[in-house]
């Protein structure tokens, strides 16, 4: 999935805006670092709670709880 929002999106805007916290946490997800992603959650959840909202439930998704 982050790949495909990485190659519409711009690099040269802020770094901190919410839509790449966003990525970041995409990326981390992707690279299996749930917990880097859950530190990108908290930053965005500060930020945009639509985008932090997504990225809880990719990271759920990606890391279901284990019983």
């Amino acid at each position: 999935m982050a790949k495909k929002i990485l190659t519409h999106y711009d690099y040269t805007t802020d770094p901190n805006s919410p839509m790449m916290h966003y990525i970041q946490g995409l990326e981390y997800i992707d690279s299996g670092d749930k917990d880097n992603a859950l530190k990108e959650y908290e930053i965005l959840k500060q930020m945009d709670k639509e985008l932090s909202d997504d990225l809880l439930r990719d990271i759920n998704e990606n890391f279901p709880i284990k019983q």
